[in-house]
C-alpha cells in the first residue's frame, strides 16, 4: 500500500468514526480517494466513483449496468453457485465496502468460500458481518474471521437461538481482530458468556440469556453508552418478527389480561435475579435504553412481556433506571400501563427524553416528568390492520425486461411494517404510505403501474426484516432491471 493511500484511509477512517455529522466531509474524502485508486488501477476506485454518483444524481442503465459489471468481474467469485438468492459479498458493496458481510449455515459452502474472501482485495474493507447458526456453526464462522486483521469492522451480528456458550478463547480472537469494533448484536440463547471489547459502546440483545453479563454483579465493566434489549428469543431459527394485530383496543385499554392472551407468539425469557440485572456498576456508562421491540403479540395483551409483568413495571424496578437519559418503550396498552410508567419516571432524575415508538390510540397518555421530553408516535399506520387482511395475500410484481413476475407474500410486509415502521427515515414512510394508498385503490382488478424506484425504496428500508417472501429477490430483479427514473412495474394481488 502506498504512503498517500495510508493516509487517506486513515483520514477516512476518521471521517467515519465521527459519524453522521461528518457524512459530507466523508463523502468528499470519499471523492478523493476514488481518483487516488482510479490512478492506481483498483476497481474500487471507479465503484466508489459510480456510488457517488448514483447518490448525488440518480441512477440510469448504463450506470447499472457498469457497476454490475466490475461487481461481477471483481467479486464474482464469491457468488453462491448452489443458490444464486444466498447473500453474497456484492449485496452489500457500497461506496467502497462491504456494509454486511452475512455468513448464514443455510448457505453450506459459506466457511468454504470465505477464506479466499478475507484474502482478496476487498476482504480488508469489511465494515459489518452478521454469522447466524446453531454455535458450532458460528464458532468456526468466528475463528475464520478472527484469523484476519479487521481495521473496520464496526459492526458484528451474532445470531444462535440454538447455540451454546462460545468459547473464552473464540470471543478473545475475535476482539484482538476488531479493533474499531463499536456495535455488537446477539441474539438468541446461551450464545455470549461475556464481551469486554474496550471500544464497544452499542449493544443490541435478542433473549435475556444471549449474553450472560446482563446479569451479574461481578466481572469487569462493560462501558457501553446505548442498549436496545429485547427479551423474546424468536420461534423461527434464525429470527422474524411475532404478527402484531395493530386494531386499537378500547380507549382505556384492559386493566388485566384475558385468558386468550396467555400464549404469546415467542418464548418468553427465563426468569433472572432483577437484583443483579443490569447493575449500576457493571454498566456504568449507559445513558440510552431501549426496549420497543417488546412490543405485546394481541391487542388487549398488557402483560407476559417478561417473568409475568409489563415492560413498564420492570423499568421500575432496575436500579439502572436513575443514571438513564434516554429511553425508547413500546405502546401503552392499559390504564394500568401508564400508571406504572408514570410512577417510574418520577425515579429517573436524569431523563431527558422519553419516546413511546408505537401508539394503539390516539389519545395522549397522562404522563409527566419534571425536565424529560416526552414524545408518542401517534402517527397511524398506513396498512391495512389485520381485521382487514385476507389469508394468502399476495402480489405479482412485473418488472419491465423480465421473462416472469416475481410473486410477494404481503403478510411479511405486515410484519416488516409493525416493527421497523417506528425506525423509517421520512422517505422510507413516505415510499410505504404511497404503495399501501396504492394498493388500497388496487383493488383485484389487472395489473397497474407503480414507480420502480419508490418500491425499491420502500424494500430497502427495511433490511434483513423484509428478506423472506419473495421480497429479497425482487429487490435484487429490480435493482438489475432498473433504468430511469421514470421506470414502473406492473403489479396485481394473486394469492402467495
Amino acid at each position: 500500500m502506498s504512503s498517500r493511500r495510508e493516509q487517506l484511509e486513515n483520514a477516512l477512517a476518521t471521517c467515519f468514526a465521527r459519524g453522521a455529522r461528518m457524512a459530507g466531509e466523508a463523502r468528499e474524502m470519499l471523492a478523493v480517494y476514488a481518483d487516488d485508486l482510479q490512478s492506481e488501477g483498483d476497481p474500487r476506485g471507479e465503484l466508489i466513483a459510480l456510488d457517488l454518483l448514483i447518490e448525488a444524481h440518480g441512477t440510469t442503465t448504463e450506470l447499472v449496468a457498469r457497476r454490475a459489471s466490475l461487481l461481477a468481474a471483481w467479486l464474482g467469485a464469491y457468488r453462491p453457485v448452489d443458490n444464486p438468492h444466498h447473500a453474497w459479498v456484492g449485496d452489500t458493496f457500497r461506496l467502497g465496502f462491504i456494509e454486511d458481510l452475512e455468513l448464514d449455515s443455510r448457505d453450506a459452502n459459506t466457511i468454504e468460500r470465505l477464506p479466499g474472501l478475507l484474502a482478496s482485495p476487498a476482504g480488508r474493507y469489511l465494515r459489518g458481518a452478521t454469522v447466524r447458526g446453531d454455535g458450532a456453526f458460528v464458532e468456526r464462522a468466528l475463528l475464520v474471521l478472527a484469523a484476519h486483521h479487521h481495521a473496520w469492522l464496526e459492526r458484528l451480528a451474532i445470531v444462535s437461538p440454538w447455540g451454546s456458550w462460545m468459547s473464552a478463547e473464540t470471543v478473545d480472537a475475535i476482539i484482538v481482530a476488531t479493533p474499531r469494533l463499536e456495535h455488537l448484536v446477539v441474539g438468541g440463547m446461551s450464545v455470549l458468556r461475556a464481551f469486554p471489547h474496550p471500544n464497544l459502546r452499542s449493544l443490541e440483545v435478542i433473549g435475556t440469556t444471549a449474553l450472560a453479563a446482563l446479569a451479574g454483579v461481578d466481572g469487569p465493566a462493560m462501558e457501553i453508552v446505548e442498549l436496545a434489549l429485547n427479551f423474546n428469543v424468536p420461534q423461527e431459527p434464525y429470527g422474524g418478527e411475532p404478527e402484531v394485530d395493530d386494531e386499537p383496543p378500547p380507549e382505556d385499554g384492559p386493566d388485566e389480561p384475558t385468558a386468550d392472551d396467555a400464549a404469546p407468539a415467542r418464548r418468553s425469557a427465563p426468569s433472572i435475579d432483577l437484583d443483579a440485572f443490569l447493575v449500576p456498576a457493571r454498566f456504568p456508562e449507559l445513558r440510552r435504553l431501549d426496549l420497543s421491540l417488546n412490543e405485546p403479540t394481541a391487542p388487549a395483551q398488557p402483560s407476559h412481556l417478561y417473568d409475568g409483568m409489563t415492560v413498564f413495571a420492570l423499568l421500575g424496578r432496575l436500579a439502572i433506571r436513575t443514571q438513564l437519559a434516554s429511553v425508547k418503550l413500546p405502546s401503552l396498552r392499559a390504564k394500568r400501563d401508564v400508571q406504572d410508567l408514570d410512577k417510574t419516571l418520577a425515579g429517573m432524575p436524569r431523563l431527558e427524553e422519553l419516546e413511546i415508538v408505537r401508539a394503539q390510540q390516539f389519545r395522549p397518555p397522562d404522563l409527566h416528568h419534571v425536565r424529560a421530553r416526552i414524545v408518542v408516535d401517534a402517527t397511524k399506520w398506513p396498512w391495512p390492520p389485520a381485521h382487514e387482511r385476507r389469508g394468502a395475500q399476495g402480489l405479482r410484481v412485473r418488472i419491465p425486461g423480465t421473462r416472469a413476475p416475481d410473486v410477494v407474500a404481503l403478510r411479511h410486509a405486515y410484519t416488516a411494517m409493525e416493527w421497523r415502521w417506528a425506525a423509517f427515515p421520512a422517505d422510507a414512510r413516505a415510499a410505504w404510505t404511497a404503495l399501501w394508498a396504492f394498493l388500497e385503490q388496487l383493488g383485484d382488478g389487472g395489473p397497474r403501474p407503480f414507480a420502480m424506484d419508490t418500491l425499491i425504496r420502500a424494500v430497502e428500508a427495511c433490511g434483513e426484516a423484509l428478506d423472506e417472501g419473495g421480497w429479497r429477490e425482487l429487490l435484487e430483479d429490480m435493482r438489475d432491471r432498473r433504468t430511469g427514473p421514470g421506470a414502473a412495474v406492473a403489479i396485481e394481488r394473486c394469492v402467495a
